[in-house]
């Protein structure tokens, strides 16, 4: 039976278009031939990669905190970080990426195979026959047409459309057979199959906000929303994952101390989001493992573009030159973070192109640039809003000290969710918070156009600017292109706006930190949120 409880009171500040904590992620080559990638990652026509195959049954129960709250299971509501984690437990998809670093391969899921092109811009995608939903109904076509068709619905809200936006058309075209029906030939074909759950179209979307019905190898059968769920084992589950428990129950706990003093009492088998301050002390516990994982995750600055100082981007500029992020590195961080100086892509990913703008730490050149904008000696007043996660707001001193060194005047104004609801309304000069899109994709045009395309940086940075029609165009050129080289141009001179301009500025890589007893054997750390079960045991 399951069991649910609701508490809406997020509901009231923040649109569900983005994330609660975060602001929130395919070579076309001729006609009847299967579809090959070009984004960095690998295309395997085997079955997703899961974690090699457990020797045992260990039956019981695994206990997991995680560290951001979830106002909704509904997958397709929003990029919340804990939904996205939960439901790669509870649903499936056409095609999934391999969870674990490098992320440099995709593979088949519910699919039986690559896409294969039937005509210029067509894609025909056969879907495994032995699916069955937790409701016991049988998956099919009907069901990936239901849930892409609710995606592009515009009354939906739903943010991951602008991904999707040259989709002119979905269909069955057999029992377990889809069609889609692009404006142009893209590039990306698999990479954007892979970012969403097929859904069952006989469940409501609102029956998924605590009781969500999937494929996956577990069921949710109770939720509280954000504090708990539960999922117990679908034994009906046909694909790939090899699951060993009967129950996973999953705890919401947003203290750190409380994450960490549940792992060493056993409360929890696995916690995410280890504090920094409290990383190196795990490693002398006995019983515990650890591990520091280089992620997607980012603390991001975004700027009002909308109003001064930082409708100018030169005053933007000047704050990235102002922070000294190095010392942050070491104060905040405890060296499990790097400075992105070089902007948002990671320097590993396969796409990444040092842009000709680099910043480093001058608070010289951050006062000349106030200056150049125009500002005379007086400090520049600036509300900072700063998110009171550990290590965000442990950057406050530095960063308060540093912008008041540069010519600023900083009103530092720390808080929860509440600082959100200020952000779409415009009351506020810059915020300080952090993101993973790589939730949805880590390929390059998810990453970009996740932060930097559509709504996001309009009402969230209020940014409107002609740099940002000029990305547009160029993600949708590149995305469209079948010239590797002329697409990774088009890449690159995006990030060469986005560094420029910097709207929404990435200050920190952060290194993810996972906890586990040790009595777990196969457990594997995720280098982004949630935590994965499969081939785990103990």
């Amino acid at each position: 039976m399951v069991t649910t409880a609701e508490d809406d009171g997020f509901a009231a500040i923040w649109p569900r278009l983005f994330t609660r904590r975060n602001l929130l992620h395919a070579m076309s080559v001729g006609a009847g031939a299967a579809v090959a990638g070009s984004s960095g990652l690998l295309l395997s026509a085997c079955t997703a990669g899961a974690p090699p195959q457990a020797t045992n049954s260990s039956g019981g129960a695994l206990t997991v905190s995680l560290f951001n709250a979830f106002p909704s299971l509904d997958p397709l509501a929003g990029q919340f970080e804990a939904t996205q984690s939960i439901a790669n437990l509870w649903s499936e998809r056409l095609y999934r990426v391999d969870p674990f670093p490098p992320r440099a391969q995709i593979s088949p899921e519910l699919a039986k195979g690559m896409p294969v092109e039937t005509s210029p811009g067509v894609y025909q995608v056969k879907l495994e026959a032995n699916r069955k939903f937790h409701n016991g109904e049988d998956l099919d076509a009907d069901d990936v047409v239901y849930t892409l068709n609710r995606i592009k619905d515009p009354a939906e809200n739903i943010d991951l459309a602008r991904f999707f936006e040259l989709f002119e058309e979905v269909r069955s075209i057999g029992r377990y057979e889809v069609e889609f029906k692009l404006s142009v030939p893209i590039s990306l074909i698999v990479e954007r199959l892979s970012v969403f759950p097929v859904l069952s179209r006989s469940v409501p979307p609102e029956q998924l906000k605590l009781r969500p019905v999937g494929s996956g190898p577990y069921r949710v059968t109770s939720a509280v929303s954000e504090k708990s769920v539960r999922l117990e084992k679908f034994n009906e589950y046909k694909g790939p994952r090899d699951q060993t428990y009967e129950v996973l129950d999953i705890s919401i706990v947003e203290d750190g101390n409380a994450r960490i003093s549940g792992l060493r009492t056993a409360k929890f088998d696995v916690i995410e989001q280890v504090p920094p301050t409290a990383y190196e002390s795990l490693k002398g516990d006995h019983g515990v493992k650890e591990a520091a994982v280089d992620s997607y995750r980012s603390t991001t600055l975004i700027f009002n573009c909308g109003k001064p100082p930082f409708s100018d981007a030169r005053m933007r500029r000047a704050v990235c030159y102002a922070i000294d992020r190095d010392a942050i590195t070491r104060t905040s961080f405890f060296g499990l973070a790097k400075p992105a100086w070089g902007g948002w892509i990671p320097e590993e990913h396969p796409e990444y192109v040092r842009p000709e703008l680099v910043y480093k730490y001058a608070p010289t050149r951050a006062r000349q640039l106030i200056r150049e904008a125009g500002y005379g000696t007086d400090p520049v007043p600036i509300d900072f809003l700063i998110f009171n996660e550990s290590y965000v707001i442990s950057q406050q001193p530095i960063i308060e000290q540093n912008l008041r060194d540069a010519g600023f005047s900083p009103n530092m104004v720390p808080g929860g969710l509440g600082l959100y609801a200020r952000v779409p309304e415009g009351r506020f000069s810059a915020l300080l918070g952090y993101s993973d899109a790589s939730t949805g994709s880590p390929d390059i045009d998810f990453l970009l156009r996740f932060h930097f395309y559509g709504p996001l940086p309009r009402q969230f940075a209020h940014w409107n600017a002609p740099a940002l029609a000029r990305i547009e165009r160029l993600l949708d050129e590149a995305i469209e292109m079948n010239d590797e080289t002329q697409r990774r141009q088009r890449w690159s001179e995006v990030q060469d706006i986005v560094q420029d301009e910097v709207p929404i500025a990435a200050l920190h890589r952060v290194k993810q930190l996972t906890a586990w007893r040790s009595t777990l054997s196969g457990y594997r750390a995720l280098p982004g949120p949630g935590f994965l079960p499969d081939g785990v045991s103990g």
